[in-house]
C-alpha cells in the first residue's frame, strides 16, 4: 500500500471519528433535558462531555495539520460546546479588592473522616472561616461527640451562632436565620435542607443545602476490587465490572432526578431570592445541574477562574459542587481551594446584591 493510500486509509477513519464525535457532542448538550429514565445513554453522554471536548480538540489539530476542509467538523462541534465549556472552565484569574456582600462555602466533609477528637472538625471551619466564609453549608456533616464531649456545632458556637442542623447536613450563618425546614429524601440516607437568613435590614434570602445521590461508582469499584483481590483480571471480569458499574450509575442518576424535581418544586415555594448550593453527584448539563439551576444562575460562570473541578477523585476531573444564586445576586468571585481533609474540594463565592 503507497503513502497516498495510507494517507486516504486514515483520513476516512478520521472523518467517520469526527462526524461520530460530532454527533456525541451533540447528544451531551441535550442528554440532560430529559430525565434519565428511559434515556440512560443520554444521560451516560453528558457524563463524558469533557473527554468528548478534548477528542474534538484533537480531530481539530489533525485536520489542521492536513490542511483539509474538514477541520470545519471539530470547529462546529467545538462552537456548539461554548456555553457548555464556560461551565468547566473559564479563563482570567481571581479578582482583587472585591467587596461582597456576604461570602459563602459549600464542602462535603466526608464525616470529618470519622475522626473522634473533633480536632479535624474544627480544622475544617477554620479553614472556612479564613476565607471569610459568612454562610457554610457542610454535606456528609457528622455532629457526633468529640474528645471532650461536647458536639461539634456547640464548639463552633461563637464562630456562627446561627446554625440548622440536619441528619448528615448543616448550615452554619453569622447572620440570624429567620425559617428553616429540613427535607430528608424518601429511601435514602441523603437529603436537602433551607434557611431564610436575613443578611441586612434589606435583604433575606433562603439558602438551600443539598446532598444529591450519590453515582454508585467508588461503592462498586471497592466491591470489585474485595472480589477480585489475589484474583488475576480476565475479560470477564472487566466486562462484568463495567456492566456493574453502567447499572449502579443509571439507577442512581433515576433517584437523583426524583430527588431533584423535589427540591425544583421546593423552591418555587420561596418568597425570598434563592442560594443553592450543595454536592450534587452530577456533571455540568445533566439532568440533576438542569433542574436544580433552573432559573438561577451558576456562580461559576459569573465568577469562576480556571478549571473548576471539586472533586479530588477521578483524577480531580469533575465538577459536581455547586453554587446557584437568583438573578439580584452577582457572584464577584467563585473558586476552590484544595484541601486534604476530604474526596471533595470547597467551594466558595464571593456575592453581592444588584441595586
Amino acid at each position: 500500500m503507497g503513502k497516498k493510500a495510507v494517507k486516504q486509509y486514515f483520513n476516512i477513519i478520521a472523518l467517520f471519528a469526527s462526524v461520530g464525535l460530532f454527533i456525541f457532542t451533540m447528544i451531551g448538550l441535550y442528554g440532560g433535558e430529559v430525565n434519565p429514565v428511559g434515556h440512560n445513554m443520554r444521560a451516560l453522554t453528558t457524563l463524558v462531555m469533557p473527554f468528548l471536548i478534548v477528542a474534538n480538540a484533537i480531530m481539530l489539530i489533525y485536520w489542521a495539520l492536513r490542511r483539509s476542509k474538514f477541520i470545519l467538523i471539530p470547529i462546529l462541534s467545538i462552537v456548539v460546546s461554548i456555553n457548555y465549556i464556560g461551565t468547566i472552565f473559564q479563563f482570567g484569574g481571581s479578582p482583587e479588592g472585591v467587596n461582597p456582600k456576604l461570602t459563602i462555602a459549600s464542602y462535603n466533609v466526608r464525616g470529618f473522616n470519622k475522626d473522634a477528637t473533633g480536632v479535624i472538625a474544627i480544622d475544617v471551619i477554620n479553614s472556612l472561616k479564613k476565607e471569610n466564609a459568612d454562610v457554610i453549608c457542610l454535606q456528609e456533616f457528622d455532629n457526633s461527640m468529640t474528645g471532650d464531649g461536647s458536639k461539634v456545632t456547640n464548639k463552633i458556637k461563637d464562630m456562627y451562632p446561627y446554625q440548622v442542623i440536619g441528619h448528615d447536613l448543616v448550615i452554619l450563618s453569622r447572620f440570624p436565620i429567620k425559617g428553616q425546614k429540613l427535607m430528608p429524601f424518601e429511601m435514602s440516607n441523603n437529603g436537602a435542607m433551607w434557611a431564610d437568613i436575613k443578611v441586612d435590614q434589606n435583604h433575606t434570602i433562603r439558602v438551600f443545602n443539598v446532598h444529591m445521590e450519590t453515582t454508585g461508582i467508588n461503592r462498586t469499584l471497592k466491591k470489585a476490587a474485595d472480589a477480585n483481590e489475589g484474583m488475576p483480571n480476565t475479560l470477564n471480569m472487566n466486562q462484568n465490572l463495567a456492566n456493574n458499574l453502567f447499572d449502579d450509575y443509571t439507577m442512581h442518576s433515576y433517584i437523583r432526578a426524583g430527588q431533584a424535581i423535589t427540591i425544583a418544586n421546593e423552591k418555587r415555594d420561596s418568597k425570598n431570592p434563592i442560594i443553592l448550593c450543595g454536592d450534587f453527584n452530577d456533571v455540568p448539563y445533566s439532568f440533576t445541574y438542569n433542574t436544580l439551576k433552573g432559573d438561577l444562575t451558576d456562580g461559576f460562570r459569573q465568577g469562576g477562574h480556571g478549571y473548576g473541578a471539586t472533586y479530588r477523585g477521578a483524577k480531580s476531573m469533575f465538577r459536581i459542587d455547586y453554587i446557584f444564586h437568583s438573578d439580584n445576586m452577582e457572584s464577584l468571585d467563585y473558586y476552590t481551594i484544595d484541601k486534604e481533609f476530604s474526596d471533595h474540594n470547597p467551594v466558595f463565592s464571593k456575592i453581592t446584591f444588584k441595586e
